[in-house]
């Protein structure tokens, strides 16, 4: 997966833990580090504030024209350029530590009605696990 144009393999909690098991995180010293996790930790906090805000504006129980444009926030810009998220046929289980978001909403699905969905062209947007914990709020 690429995370701000670096490859990163979510199987690992470090990218030393990743070059130790030979897979090459795309990041080669120390300030670059820092830039991009200084990016995505960036994003991840604007993303906190909106939600906070959302759920100030609305309580816990937002509206679904809300809930439904912030995922449709989520699959246009969490893709596999920026954070990984990925679409995958629905005939195939998404490898592990992905979360299918295809069962919180219609807006993560693609292929129309729910005929058409268990159909072996639909497809599901999944997010790795770590960005899917920091937004579960909004699937609640």
């Amino acid at each position: 997966m690429f995370i701000l144009g670096f490859k990163h393999d979510p199987r690992f909690r470090t990218g030393s833990e990743a070059m130790l098991a030979g897979s090459n995180p795309g990041i080669i010293n120390a300030l670059e580090q820092l830039t991009v996790y200084g990016a995505i930790d960036a994003n991840f906090s604007g993303w906190r504030l909106t939600l906070d805000n959302i759920h100030n504006q609305f309580g816990s129980d937002i509206p679904l024209s809300v809930r439904e444009s912030v995922y449709e926030i989520i699959v246009e810009e969490m893709d596999e350029k920026h954070y990984g998220g990925k679409w995958f046929p629905t005939a195939e289980c998404p490898p592990e530590h992905w979360v299918n978001l295809g069962t919180y909403s219609p807006v993560f699905r693609r292929g129309g009605t729910r005929v058409f969905y268990r159909r072996r062209d639909a497809e599901v947007f999944c997010l790795p696990a770590p960005y899917f914990n920091l937004l579960s709020e909004v699937f609640k």
